[in-house]
Formats: C-alpha cells, structure tokens, sequence
C-alpha cells in the first residue's frame, strides 16, 4: 500500500506498517489480552518495547568505526537507565513470568526481541541484575513456535560485520 516493508500476507491480506501487523496476527491468535485492564497494558507494553529497540539495537555493525564505540554507550546506558528497570518491575509485577496475564501477548514478542540482541558481546552484562528480564528470555524461548523458530533456518541473525557487509552490498551494489 505505502510501497514499503516489511509486508505479510496473511488471510487475503496484504499488511504493511508493524504495529498493524501485531494488532492483526494479536487478535487473530488471542495475544492482546482478556479482561480491559490486560488489553490496556499489551499496547502499552508493546509500545515500550518498541521504543526500548529503537534506543538499543545493535545498529554499530552498519555504523563507521568511530562511532561504535559512542553508540554502544549510549544503547548501554538507555538500557540500564530508562527501560531494563521499567521491564523488570513490569515482569515482577505480573509474577508469571510473562508481562500481562499468564500467556504470551504481542508485549512479550517485542520484548523478546530486543532482549535477546542482548547476547552480543557489545553488550557485556548488561542484564545482570536483571533476573526478571533474564528469567523471561529464557521462558519465552521454550514457548513451542518460538522455539520452533529459533531452531529453524529462518530465523533472523542478529546483525554482527559479516551480515552488515553482505545487507551493504545488496543495497548499494
């Protein structure tokens, strides 16, 4: 529609822009919340975990060399700062090891993802002291389709030099 990615098609439909993809494959699957207090949180959540990506993903492979080191501390330091505490007490809170209700919503799948770029080395322990975050990585991934998933070939790798050389060779070749 906007001449964009990323696209899914999914049930005659053709989706573009994120968050419309979660609020449809959410409602289609039953992730957005049960009761309104949940469906309040989910978005909420969700949004944050967005916004965590933003300021933390690993974004230096593509970057010049001088400048890694500058964005590294700055992810570093949103993390612990601003949204690693928000995430724990959110988690502790909820005590099921889930951030809303006791089953994965589209919260938890933003979530996951930005948690688990936390396993490169760029990172040190950020998620030391953290048990919450680190208790809920290691729960998601055993969800069945996630684990599918991450077992499977078609998972996306976490960016590192070499995937950042081959992504700037396919767009400016």
């Amino acid at each position: 529609m906007f001449q964009q990615l990323p696209l899914i098609e999914i049930d005659g439909l053709c989706l573009v822009e994120s968050d419309a993809q979660a609020n449809y494959l959410g409602h289609k699957y039953g992730m957005l919340g049960g009761t309104d207090y949940e469906r309040g949180r989910v978005p909420m959540l969700f949004s944050g975990a967005k916004s965590f990506r933003a300021s933390c993903k690993p974004s230096w492979p593509f970057l010049a060399a001088e400048k890694k080191e500058e964005t590294v501390k700055a992810a570093i330091s949103s993390a612990k700062n601003r949204y690693l505490p928000a995430f724990e007490k959110a988690l502790a809170d909820n005590g099921t090891g889930f951030l809303v209700g006791s089953s994965p919503t589209i919260a938890d799948c933003a979530l996951y993802d930005i948690l688990s770029y936390f396993e490169m080395p760029e990172y040190g322990d950020l998620l030391e002291g953290s048990s919450h975050c680190k208790a809920f990585l290691a729960k998601f991934a055993e969800v069945p389709g996630v684990k599918k998933y991450l077992n499977s070939p078609r998972r996306f790798p976490i960016p590192d030099d070499a995937y950042a050389a081959e992504v700037k060779a396919a767009l400016f070749s």
